[in-house]
């Protein structure tokens, strides 16, 4: 029997390690290959809906009062494909502490990621992961991501996970998506209590979707719309993930 090809589009906020932000969110899009070329269509559907041009990028920084429409039937799109799932994973920074940990903030990251995308991965199914770009240097901890993915999960030819690749987000509607996601979730968990109409209405809005308050790790088994929160434990000794 062939195994389902899915792809998993990938990106990041907030990930600096002093950019005085709280908490680092990832976030995963996984679709079959079919779904995600039609749901890619249907993105560009919606920008011509709302006048605007098919190479116009989803961001969470561009979301205004007067795209907030655009923004909305973004999230509804999502959420009204049954094939589409998301996983976020929230990080707390606050007690993180690299050196009792014997890590770098860039290994850290990786290890965050692979928290991301272990969870998504079968056995029955092939796996094409995209990874937004940030800098031209990420390729070999890709390919160290995709090596502990494989072996953890018995591939041990890399025959599932057939890669783990670069990409940029411009180019890509699914990563664009993956962006807006994981921006209204860091926006909710960031807890200022500033007033912001338009994104206030996005967090109302993908609370309301996925019936979760966005603020705690969604039961394990959740498929569509999963979430973990992960904090970091402020004792030396074994890692927790």
């Amino acid at each position: 029997m062939m195994a389902h090809l899915y792809n998993v589009y990938c990106d990041e906020s907030c990930h600096l390690e002093f950019d005085q932000q709280p908490n680092m969110v990832l976030g995963a899009i996984s679709a079959p290959r079919a779904v995600a070329r039609h749901v890619s269509n249907l993105m560009r559907d919606i920008k011509r809906q709302h006048n605007l041009p098919p190479h116009f990028e989803v961001k969470w920084a561009k979301v205004s009062p007067g795209k907030l429409d655009f923004y909305l039937d973004i999230l509804n799109l999502f959420f009204r494909i049954p094939d589409l799932r998301f996983r976020g994973v929230i990080a707390e920074k606050k007690n993180l502490n690299h050196a009792a940990w014997n890590h770098s903030h860039e290994e850290w990251y990786y290890i965050m990621y692979y928290l991301l995308l272990d969870a998504l991965i079968d056995n029955r199914s092939e796996f094409a992961i995209y990874l937004d770009i940030k800098d031209d240097k990420g390729q070999p901890n890709r390919d160290k991501l995709r090596s502990y993915l494989c072996r953890h999960n018995h591939d041990f030819l890399q025959e599932r996970i057939i890669r783990i690749q670069g990409v940029q987000s411009h180019e890509v509607e699914l990563v664009q998506m993956v962006d807006l996601f994981i921006g209204t979730l860091a926006f909710a968990n960031r807890k200022t209590g500033e007033a912001h109409p338009a994104q206030d209405v996005m967090v109302q809005a993908l609370k309301e979707l996925s019936h979760y308050s966005l603020l705690r790790s969604t039961p394990r088994g959740e498929t569509k719309f999963n979430l973990f929160h992960w904090e970091a434990r402020e004792a030396k000794g074994l890692s927790d993930v």
